[in-house]
């Protein structure tokens, strides 16, 4: 089933969220794509659809809070 436009972005940036949540609480190093889409509720090989690396999370993530 494909998802929407608005539920893709919903889901990347509740994996943004997560990862950046994730991150502060173990650190950049033991935050694993793994732990993160399971945080998230989404599929451990989803988060690749989204994301490559935890690096393009970070990205994305100082992307996003400078739009807003």
């Amino acid at each position: 089933m494909k998802k929407s436009k608005k539920d893709q972005e919903k889901t990347r940036i509740t994996l943004i969220e997560t990862a950046i949540d994730i991150m502060i609480q173990k650190g950049y190093e033991k935050a694993t794509m793994r732990e993160i889409a399971r945080a998230a509720k989404v599929g451990d090989a989803t988060i690749y659809n989204y994301f490559p690396t935890k690096e393009s999370i970070v990205w994305a993530y100082i992307q996003l809070r400078h739009e807003q």
